[in-house]
C-alpha cells in the first residue's frame, strides 16, 4: 500500500520522530537497498540496515543520563508560553516527547544524509567561556543568541500558545502528550513544516567541518566548531552493553575516526557536554562522561 497525506513527509524521514498519531497498521518502511524499518504503528519492530538485522539497539532518549543532559539549565531566554498559565497546566511529558522527537529527528537527517556530522550539547555559560580565544572550541561561525537561533524554543513557544487557547475552550486543565495527540486536528499543519524545517536546517549546520553547538534548548550558539582539547597518552574510553553502562567493553580512543577522538576528548574534560557524533556510513554514537568515565553507546536504529 502507496500512503500519502500529512504525514508521509514525516515518513520519509522518521517515524518514530512524527508529531502525528500513527494508525496502528503495519508499516515496512524502505529507505535504500538493504535498509528497511517494520513499524506497527509508531512502534518499531525490526530494522534491516546495509543487509544487517539489528541484533543490538538502545532507546538513548529514556536513560537518565540522557535526560540530566537535556534538562540542564540553558540560561537562556525565559519563556512566556511555556510557563504554567493561570488556568491550564502543562504537564512534563508533553516538553519531554516534544525535545526528545526533535532531537531524535536532527540526527536522522543527518544520517540520512550520508555526509557525517557532529552535535555538542552543553550548558551555554560554558560553551561562551570555551568559545572565547584560547580555549577549547574554536568556531568558524558564531551565531547571535536571542536572534534567529532560537528557532526551536519560538516554535514550542507558539504552540503551547496555540494549546492553551483549545484547553480554555474545552475547559480543560491538565494538558500533556496525550491532548496534544487528540486535538492534533486543531493545531495547524504550519507547525508540523516549522519543526522539520528548523530540524533541516540544524542538520544542515551539523554537515559544515567542524561541529554543530547547541545549549540543552537546541539554541545555535556556534557551527563550523574545532574541539581543541589535547588527547591523552593510551586514552581508553568505554563501549556501553546496556543503557545505564552499568556493564561496559573498554577500548582505545585510537581505533576510532577524527571525529569521535576528538568528542571523547571534550567529553573527558568538560564532562556537561553530550557528543554524537554521527558517521558517514550511518554509524551513530551518542558519547558522554558517565560515572568519570568517557562512554559510548552506539546505535543502529533510531
Amino acid at each position: 500500500m502507496v500512503n500519502t497525506g500529512e504525514w508521509s513527509r514525516d515518513l520519509h524521514t522518521d517515524l518514530p520522530g512524527m508529531i502525528h498519531p500513527i494508525p496502528e497498521w503495519l508499516i515496512i518502511h524502505v529507505r535504500a537497498p538493504g535498509n528497511l524499518v517494520v513499524h506497527l504503528g509508531s512502534e518499531r519492530l525490526a530494522t534491516l540496515m546495509n543487509g544487517r538485522i539489528e541484533e543490538h539497539v538502545f532507546n538513548v532518549f529514556s536513560t537518565n543520563w540522557m535526560q540530566r543532559h537535556l534538562k540542564t539549565p540553558a540560561n537562556g531566554k525565559s519563556s512566556a508560553a511555556i510557563q504554567q498559565h493561570d488556568r491550564v497546566k502543562f504537564r512534563a511529558d508533553l516538553r519531554e516527547i516534544l525535545d526528545v522527537s526533535f532531537f531524535r529527528r536532527i540526527i536522522r537527517i543527518i544520517r540520512d544524509r550520508r555526509l557525517g556530522g557532529t552535535l555538542v550539547i552543553g550548558p551555554r555559560p560554558l560553551s561562551e567561556q570555551l568559545l572565547e580565544p584560547g580555549g577549547a572550541l574554536t568556531a568558524k561561525y558564531r551565531v547571535e543568541v536571542d536572534g534567529s537561533s532560537t528557532g526551536y524554543l519560538s516554535l514550542v513557544d507558539n504552540l503551547f500558545s496555540r494549546l492553551t487557547a483549545i484547553a480554555e475552550k474545552k475547559d480543560e486543565q491538565s494538558v500533556g502528550w496525550l491532548e496534544f495527540l487528540k486535538w492534533n486536528d486543531e493545531i495547524p499543519y504550519s507547525f508540523s513544516s516549522s519543526y522539520l524545517d528548523i530540524a533541516g536546517w540544524l542538520a544542515d549546520m551539523a554537515a559544515v567541518d567542524g561541529c554543530l553547538l547547541l545549549d540543552p534548548q537546541f539554541m545555535v550558539l556556534a557551527y563550523g566548531v574545532e574541539i581543541r582539547v589535547p588527547g591523552t597518552e593510551n586514552e581508553i574510553v568505554y563501549r556501553a552493553m546496556d543503557l545505564e553502562a552499568s556493564v561496559t567493553i573498554p577500548e582505545s580512543a585510537e581505533h576510532a575516526g577524527t571525529r569521535h577522538r576528538t568528542a571523547y576528548r571534550l567529553c573527558r574534560s568538560y564532562p556537561e557536554y553530550l557528543a554524537v557524533v554521527v558517521s558517514q556510513d550511518g554509524a551513530v554514537r551518542f558519547i558522554a562522561n558517565h560515572r568519570d568515565q568517557v562512554t559510548y553507546w552506539s546505535q543502529l536504529a533510531l
